[in-house]
């Protein structure tokens, strides 16, 4: 007995220094739905391996309880990126991969940070997720460093950055790649890249590093339609969300609230950001035609429900922060504000 306890535990500590296997981050959320608790219902659950040039993902979007026999879209902060076909049961589900196969769809885009969404072909949110920033750490930049296989991307502080002669790319995910050289186009050719904008995301082409430097969500190669990247998703009632937001910068603390009215009833989920950090809320029903959030970096606070910030997530001169607020539409307000300064 003591013999076959010794050589599993040699087997066990093998595994652990083995070299090429990858440890992987896991992100599991409910979707929630927009009609309540009783109606539909599904489940988004992402795998990111890897690291480097070698950074792969997988999404698994599932859903149930939903109209028997018909399509629905999932967006990923309302631009499109796939489709599924319900069963009689009214079941669906749709695998997605950076590296698709014939049984999985192109994933362009790191969802993590973004609302993914299962959307009516009406037009019409049925179920919705904030996924965390499981994994990425947001005092962290997207800093390019050469490397033997080619440009690598690596989460750096901007400091860290700088003192080994990389590139600083700002905050975000290093998936897909964003350093030149390190992802090449199918067949050389650019990609629809659905890039952020004011009134939207756009359509752009783009290479692949040029579409994840800019932010945007590579929707595969093909000519840049109208439609490719328009907001899909919907609701009753007003339309015309408006934000307040304000912030807090004091010495060893963070603070900010986003509060959104005359919005249409759903779910919303708040994204702050400054300089190269951003933060993501969980989804929070309206109230009326309301909702709020608050982030902060004190424990009591977030202990209370507050969305934890680290204590210096609000830089620049002045100070600003960006606040977002989403829906499975993409971005429905947006506002950027001077944080008051406490000593």
């Amino acid at each position: 007995m003591t013999m076959i306890r010794f050589v599993v535990f040699v087997l066990v500590l093998l595994a652990i220094a083995a070299p090429g296997v990858d440890a992987a981050t896991i992100v599991h959320e409910p979707l929630l739905s927009s009609g309540g608790a009783d109606r539909e219902r599904g489940d988004a659950k992402l795998v990111v391996r890897g690291r480097g040039n070698t950074l792969r993902a997988a999404l698994r979007v599932r859903a149930r309880k939903l109209t028997d026999d018909t399509v629905y879209d999932v967006t990923v902060d309302g631009v499109r990126i796939g489709s599924f076909t319900t069963s009689r049961r009214g079941t669906g589900k749709i695998r997605f991969r950076t590296k698709p196969s014939p049984n999985s769809t192109l994933l362009g885009v790191d969802p993590r940070g973004r609302v993914i969404a299962v959307v009516s072909s009406r037009g019409k949110l049925v179920l919705s997720a904030a996924l965390p920033l499981t994994g990425i750490d947001p005092g962290d930049v997207r800093c390019c460093l050469p490397d033997d296989s080619g440009t690598e991307c690596e989460d750096r502080t901007a400091a860290e950055c700088t003192a080994q002669g990389g590139v600083n790319l700002g905050g975000g995910s290093c998936l897909p790649n964003p350093c030149a050289g390190a992802v090449v186009s199918p067949g050389g050719t650019d990609v629809r890249c659905c890039t952020p904008d004011d009134s939207g995301p756009h359509c752009e082409d783009r290479t692949v590093n040029e579409c994840a430097a800019e932010g945007g969500i590579n929707v595969g190669t093909g000519v840049c339609l109208p439609t490719d990247c328009a907001l899909t998703g919907g609701g009753t009632g007003p339309t015309t969300g408006r934000i307040e937001v304000t912030c807090d910068a004091r010495s060893g603390r963070s603070k900010v609230s986003v509060d959104a009215r005359n919005l249409a009833s759903g779910s919303y989920a708040a994204r702050v950001t400054s300089g190269a950090a951003a933060v993501t809320s969980p989804l929070r029903a309206t109230v009326g035609d309301e909702v709020e959030f608050d982030f902060d970096s004190q424990p009591d606070d977030i202990a209370a429900g507050a969305v934890a910030l680290a204590p210096t997530f609000i830089t620049g001169t002045p100070p600003q922060v960006t606040g977002e607020l989403l829906s499975g539409a993409g971005v429905v307000a947006s506002s950027t504000v001077d944080c008051r300064i406490d000593d």
